[in-house]
């Protein structure tokens, strides 16, 4: 922050706040002069003497730009105000001013922005004050990205750039406009002088190249006056053109200082041009041979020398003007004269010194568009950082999201657990509380008598034929795993060992032509297939589904799209190549191309293939849940596909029992030989049906059972039946019930269904009646049978 310290009897000192690890202090004590030094990261770095005397009087500081200082003090000895820019070891007088009564001088923080200012207020000779104006404002890049962002940074600087463009424009439309009046105050009746006021070429001319367009101007003005009896221009038009011309260029410098001072703009490409020099009452003219012409002497001044004050800007504006008043009198007193070419000449002039101005201004604000493009690249960079940020944070969730499934199965494999050691224990309970009428106590022996021998567990000779089971069983398989089945249904015939098979007793051309014209009309009218997973373990399955979805409808499109050729082209070879890409076992199941025998074997292939999947589905879950959970997770939807065809693949698969290992081997080698190996998809899709019975295998099975309250009191009888309260579209006919009352067990089997209702008939009991009250919780199950067995 700044702090203006008043004239103090023994010491006064003012702190500016350069950035954030960076305070510069400069201290001015009475009879020693002024010094600056500077404390960085709280380490006092350097001291150095700013004023060479012990004058100094009141004074204040301020930072407008980065790595400078502004020191504005009253010097006592001469009595004078001095402006000093102080920037690292450099230490330069900007400007200095008579004193000429009491000056207040302060530094100041406004409310909006947080800007810094500094005031400095001195009493003329006129009478009243002029107000020198010092404005610090939000140029640091760092400080402006932290208040508004690097969007903010870039607009402010466009808003800047616009600003000044549109002065600009304003100001050469200006200075057409003074010449536009100059063209007409040159009309004299000739031809020449009246192609020149209405001609637009002479502002093209004035904005591309003036001086040549001045000489142009002086040439016609010497023909105009040399024919007499042309009539004379008038000399008061001329005097009007030229004070045009200087409000003009005065104008146009004012608005230039606001802007420099207002935007903080870049000045050292910025110079105000031929400026006259007065003495007194008069202009100074330039020598030649020691004597005066009729050139007006004149200077360059660079603006940065004075743009920050008011009073100094007001008084080179007022040296513009006072120009064309003190010609006349500065003519008389050297004897000379000037004629109207002279005056439309020197207004000329003034007019090139505005646009040289206006030109500098616009390098200027060209700086301004190289700053925001380099702005709008690194924002751009920025941007391909957040863009890599999130793509990075994508893979992020996907590894958040895989563990979330992982700590899933593992949960879930838990919960089951539990439920199977809970049971355990409460056997083992109720076997000591109700079946051991008393206990022997047996005294440990102090030696073990029994070596361990190695063993090696042997298999079995005969294991008996698994897939007879398979085919037999009853249970349904899981309704995620039939979404994966039911997509073979329009698998085309040439992904199954048994496709070309089914299709040769399809021997006449007509049935085969209907076939495929059949299959060519069901592909067309396909529904679209949506998966809906129905519990926990299903999610991972979506993407799976989707993939081999897609895969399939694809098929199904080509063939949809498929040309059958005029029976006179096509051979009964040739319709069987066809159909094996464009039929499928669905289309021979539904009958309808009239071969019963062929739409029968289809069906069996398809109803065997899911049996045979659900077989595996049940005895994937009889394998210890700790084997099941470490499957799961190298077999989830973000792990890499793992090749099921031999099921050594999988982890620890020699600790699995040796019977079971051998069943689900068998049926995993059934179900891959009923698919080509010649097919990549059909094998991928075959291994992915043995994958997602593992899956759902790997989970508790809680979520399939269904249970419901006994809707009455009844006495169970074996044959009798009694009325369950259930949703009954989660059952059929045949599943299995059991009802536990005290320590009698009742178990049945579903004989029918209502709409919310199911009636199980009795067929074995613990007792010969058992009283079930209304409400007993009735458990459902599928039965136990072939595979399940």
């Amino acid at each position: 922050m700044n702090a203006a310290v008043k004239p103090a009897t023994t010491k006064s000192i003012g702190l500016v706040a350069t950035n954030s690890s960076r305070i510069d202090v400069v201290v001015n004590q009475d009879d020693e002069p002024m010094m600056r030094g500077w404390l960085e990261n709280n380490v006092f770095q350097g001291i150095e003497q700013v004023t060479g005397d012990d004058s100094i009087g009141s004074f204040a500081v301020t930072q407008r730009r980065e790595g400078f200082l502004d020191l504005v003090y009253h010097d006592n000895s001469n009595n004078r105000v001095v402006h000093r820019l102080l920037g690292g070891a450099n230490s330069r007088v900007i400007a200095a001013w008579d004193y000429r009564g009491t000056i207040v001088l302060d530094a100041v923080r406004t409310p909006e922005g947080g800007f810094e200012v500094i005031d400095a207020l001195q009493p003329p000779a006129g009478g009243g004050y002029s107000l020198h104006h010092y404005v610090k404002k939000a140029d640091d890049a760092r400080q402006m990205i932290a208040q508004k962002g690097l969007q903010g940074l870039v607009a402010e600087i466009d808003q800047k750039r616009q600003k000044v463009e549109d002065f600009i424009e304003s100001g050469f439309l200006r200075v057409q406009s003074e010449v536009q009046r100059a063209r007409q105050l040159m009309i004299t009746g000739t031809t020449e002088a009246s192609r020149l006021a209405v001609s637009p070429v002479l502002g093209v001319a004035m904005g591309q190249s003036p001086a040549a367009t001045r000489y142009d101007l002086e040439g016609l003005f010497r023909r105009t006056r040399s024919r007499s009896e042309r009539r004379k221009l008038s000399l008061p038009d001329a005097v009007e053109a030229l004070s045009d011309a200087a409000n003009t260029k005065a104008d146009i410098l004012g608005s230039v200082a606001w802007l420099v001072r207002e935007y903080d703009l870049d000045t050292t490409k910025l110079v105000i041009r031929g400026l006259a020099y007065l003495e007194g009452e008069q202009v100074v003219l330039a020598q030649k041979n020691g004597e005066p012409t009729k050139v007006v002497l004149r200077e360059d001044i660079p603006l940065e020398l004075m743009y920050w004050s008011n009073s100094a800007v007001q008084a080179v504006m007022t040296r513009i003007k006072a120009e064309v008043e003190r010609i006349p009198a500065t003519l008389v007193h050297n004897m000379l004269s000037w004629a109207e070419g002279d005056y439309f000449r020197a207004a000329v002039e003034l007019h090139e010194h505005s646009l040289a101005l206006l030109r500098d201004l616009e390098r200027v604000a060209g700086g301004l568009v190289d700053v925001a493009e380099y702005y709008e690249k690194v924002k751009a960079k920025i941007g391909e950082f957040v863009k890599e940020a999130g793509v990075r944070l994508q893979e992020i969730e996907g590894e958040v999201a895989e563990a979330r499934v992982d700590i899933t199965a593992a949960r879930a494999l838990l919960a089951e657990e539990t439920i199977r050691v809970d049971g355990v224990n409460a056997r083992r309970l109720d076997v000591l509380q109700n079946r051991v009428p008393y206990f022997v106590y047996h005294r440990p022996r102090g030696i073990d008598p029994a070596a361990e021998m190695p063993a090696v567990d042997l298999i079995p000779g005969s294991l008996g034929a698994i897939l007879p089971a398979a085919f037999a069983t009853t249970v349904e398989p899981p309704d995620d795993l039939r979404e994966l089945l039911d997509l073979l249904r329009d698998a085309p015939l040439g992904w199954f060992t048994q496709g070309p098979v089914i299709l040769r007793d399809l021997d006449k051309l007509d049935i085969l032509r209907r076939a495929l014209l059949m299959a060519r009309a069901r592909a067309g009218v396909a529904p679209e297939r949506v998966f809906v997973a129905v519990s926990p373990a299903a999610v991972k399955l979506t993407g799976m589904w989707n993939a081999w979805s897609g895969a399939v409808k694809n098929k199904r499109v080509a063939s949809a799209g498929y040309v059958i050729r005029p029976k006179e082209e096509q051979s009964l070879r040739d319709l069987r190549r066809a159909a094996e890409e464009i039929v499928s076992l669905g289309d021979l199941a539904s009958g309808e191309h009239g071969g019963p025998r062929v739409a029968r074997r289809a069906a069996e292939e398809l109803e065997h293939i899911a049996r045979v999947a659900t077989s595996v589905y049940l005895r994937f879950g009889k394998v210890p849940a700790t084997l099941r959970l470490a499957w799961s997770e190298v077999m989830g939807p973000y792990d890499p596909a793992v090749g099921l065809r031999s099921l050594a693949a999988l982890p620890r698969w020699d600790e699995v029992d040796v019977v079971l290992r051998l069943h689900l081997q068998a049926l995993v080698d059934w179900l891959f030989s009923r698919v080509n190996a010649a097919e990549p998809e059909a094998m991928g899709l075959m291994n992915d049906i043995v994958r997602a019975a593992l899956l759902l295998a790997s989970h508790v099975p809680v979520d399939r059972l269904v249970s419901g309250p006994v809707a009455k009191d009844v006495l169970a009888k074996v044959g009798g039946l009694f009325e369950v309260t259930v949703d009954a579209e989660r059952l059929r006919a045949g599943m299995h019930a059991i009802v536990a009352v005290e320590s009698n067990t009742v178990q049945g089997v579903v004989e029918d269904l209502g709409p919310n209702a199911a009636f199980v008939r009795v067929i074995r009991a613990t007792a010969s009646a058992v009283q079930i009250p209304k409400g007993a919780t009735v458990t459902f199950s599928e039965p136990s049978s072939g595979a399940n067995t």
